[in-house]
């Protein structure tokens, strides 16, 4: 009932409440940032006198500076399911594939139609990205090697992949140049059986009881605009 009255509150409120002199923006890096990047241009032509600033918050990161109030919407590919949190489905997009440098050792042909089990990728270090959020206690998520080198952001995950340093999972829309011109090979893991990976959703997510001005309103809209509500292309490579 608490819940209820504050998103009815915050409601109210929004009815009165001119446009909003800055928005703050949680911003997934494993969502396709050159169609954020368009959305974010078409608002600030849109709105020339609000000041937005984009924080790079992966995995759970974006629901935790949701909740705390450091930023007033979250764009984010992990699904909420916090009562205090107002979460909106809005496209989904080809997902993570795993990959490793041209050169890798993973790289090399294999016989027959089997994928790499953990016992094969037991030796071969995987990069990781460890969930940053306070309460995550550094987690990381599909991990199949038992060596790993833990970073903290997907740039810097990327880097050292193409480097050669190790294999890893990253979103297509960041390699499917790379797959393309050789640079990166995709790992056929067995847990995947040659199936394509799971769509990368993006959600957008607030808190309920904070005012939902013409601002947020409009970056909302125009995101549903332009992704159409629709999913996105499915191809594993382009």
């Amino acid at each position: 009932m608490l819940i209820k009255a504050d998103a009815l509150r915050a409601k109210a409120n929004g009815f009165n409440q001119g446009m909003e002199s800055a928005l703050r923006v949680a911003l997934d890096p494993l969502l396709p940032l050159p169609d954020i990047a368009r959305v974010i241009s078409d608002f600030t032509r849109a709105h020339p006198g609000v000041r937005v600033e984009l924080v790079t918050a992966p995995m759970t990161m974006a629901l935790s500076l949701v909740l705390d109030g450091d930023c007033d919407l979250g764009l984010t590919a992990a699904q909420e399911t916090d009562a205090h949190i107002a979460s909106e489905a809005v496209a989904a997009f080809p997902g993570m594939v795993p990959v490793c440098a041209g050169g890798h050792p993973l790289a090399a042909p294999r016989d027959g139609t089997v994928g790499l089990t953990t016992v094969d990728l037991a030796d071969h270090l995987q990069i990781v990205v460890a969930d940053p959020a306070a309460d995550a206690q550094a987690v990381s998520y599909a991990v199949f090697s038992q060596q790993t080198l833990r970073v903290s952001d997907l740039a810097t995950k990327h880097a050292l992949i193409l480097a050669g340093a190790g294999w890893g999972h990253l979103p297509l829309w960041l390699v499917a140049a790379d797959i393309g011109e050789g640079r990166l090979c995709e790992v056929p893991l067995a847990a995947r059986n040659g199936l394509p990976g799971p769509l990368l959703p993006l959600y957008t997510i607030r808190r309920i009881d904070r005012v939902r001005g013409p601002a947020m309103e409009s970056l909302c809209r125009l995101m549903i605009a332009h992704f159409g509500g629709q999913p996105q292309a499915t191809s594993a490579l382009p």
